[in-house]
Parts: C-alpha cells; structure tokens; sequence
C-alpha cells in the first residue's frame, strides 16, 4: 500500500468527567511557565532529581510555587509523580491551584502504532492533557483534567534566574532557639557536619553552604546549600545520604531544589 498523509482533526475530548474551568484552559498565551524535560532529570535507581526549583520559600517562612503552570515535556519523569509532589506541596503553599500539562503521549502513541500496523504516514493532531490541581477552603486538594486538541495555545517559559532576591538550594537546614527551649535538632549538628566533611572526602569537592540567614535573637537560622561544586549525580547521592541522617524515612522518589528569598546572607 503506498503512504499516505491522513490529518487527524479532533477538538475537545474529556478524559474525565471534569470540572476544568481555569483560565489557563481558555488562554492563547500562557506566561511564565516552568518546563521540564528530560535533560533536567537525573536518576539513581527509583529517584529522581530536577534541576529546576518548583518551590520558592519566601521571607518569614512563607512558601508559594514558583510559577502557576508547570509543563511535563519529559519522558522520564511520570506525571502522576509530578501530581503526587503538586498535591504535597500545594497543602502547605500560599496557592490555591496549579495547572500541570503535559502532552498527550498515550495518543501519539497509538497514532505511531496505527501508522506502523497499516505503513501509513499519520501526522496527528497537537494534542496536551490539563491537570488542574486546587485546594480548597478546607485544605482539600483535588485533581481535575482535560485532554485539548488543536488550538493549542503558544507558551512562554520562566527563567528563574531572573527572580530577583533569590538563590536556589538543594540542600538546607533551619534551627530554632539555642535555649528558650533549645531545639532538639541541634542535637545533629556535628553528626550532620560529619557526614559533610565525608562526602567531601568521596568527592574531592568543598560542599559549603552558600548563604545563612538568621531569623531570631536565639539563634535562629536557617543555612542553604545550592551544591554547585557538586554534578547532577553527586548532588542526587549527597542528598539520599543526608536524609537518612535527616531521619527521613518517606520513600522519595522525586526531589527538586527550591528557591529562597534573602535580604542578607551571613
């Protein structure tokens, strides 16, 4: 059978029985979008690490995403992973609702596999999946979705360098009071140190921290690390390694770096 060019036009189709009304749905032009692809992933065994912050920890301890629409161009990275962290993340945040998209890979997918059975050449429909993840009033958060085709709106990404008064972290640590009463985790500070001053042996790298800021008379502080001596690989290892010292026993399959606001680093 000689080739041929079949145009696959569909226009909305819901992959649940949805009620997906955000804005971001209806929009030409969206802004500000955080992408992921694969080259921002690393991965040891089940874990995986971005190199691109989700979260921004705002002066006065205060957390929001760092931006309202992420798109999951990866591969690698599962969605419902990503959903799972949103879902986590946006408990605590100062958000509301997030907008996770991704393309519809189940129907490329199919249309690949059509085009092999019967040696067609498809080209089929541009066609992304909507996640609307909201909290409620109640702090409940629920998911919602919904499949586009065609009319899919142009996308402008953020760069989060360009966030001014802002540095990223992978690694970081806040104490409270030295006495009035004493945090226990300072119970951990040379044992943490410790295992600092091993993976810097391992790695032959200096592993220090890039900016601490104090929060109280007590001493009060809290210290950030962006590891930026440290590859994409050494970083992820450094970071399992130090969540068992950290007594983090949730088995994390995703972890990102986040972004802090600072006045004054010391």
């Amino acid at each position: 059978m000689s080739k041929q060019i079949f145009k696959i036009s569909i226009l909305i189709i819901l992959l649940s029985v949805s009620k997906v009304n955000s804005q971001v749905i209806k929009d030409n032009i969206l802004s500000n979008v955080i992408r992921i692809d694969d080259n921002n992933i690393t991965i040891k065994e089940n874990n995986l690490l971005l190199n691109i912050p989700l979260i921004q920890k705002q002066l006065f301890q205060k957390y929001k995403f760092v931006s309202d629409v992420i798109l999951n161009d990866s591969r690698v990275l599962n969605t419902s992973d990503l959903i799972n962290r949103v879902k986590k993340n946006l408990a605590y945040t100062k958000d509301n609702k997030i907008t996770v998209i991704t393309p519809n890979w189940d129907y490329y997918d199919k249309i690949e596999q059509e085009a092999t059975r019967e040696g067609l050449c498809i080209e089929p429909s541009a066609s992304d999946i909507y996640y609307e993840i909201s909290k409620t009033e109640n702090n409940i958060v629920t998911v919602d979705s919904i499949i586009k085709f065609e009319n899919l709106p142009k996308i402008n990404f953020l760069d989060y360098n360009t966030i001014e008064n802002t540095k990223i972290s992978y690694y970081n640590w806040s104490y409270g009071s030295t006495c009035c009463p004493r945090d226990k985790r300072r119970d951990d500070i040379d044992q943490v140190n410790d295992v600092i001053t091993a993976y810097e042996k391992k790695f032959d790298k200096k592993i220090t921290p890039t900016c601490k800021i104090i929060r109280g008379k007590e001493g009060e502080n809290s210290t950030y690390f962006s590891l930026k001596n440290l590859t994409q690989e050494q970083k992820l290892e450094f970071l399992l390694g130090m969540r068992k010292i950290n007594k983090k026993s949730e088995n994390i399959q995703l972890m990102t770096p986040i972004l802090f606001e600072y006045k004054k680093c010391y």
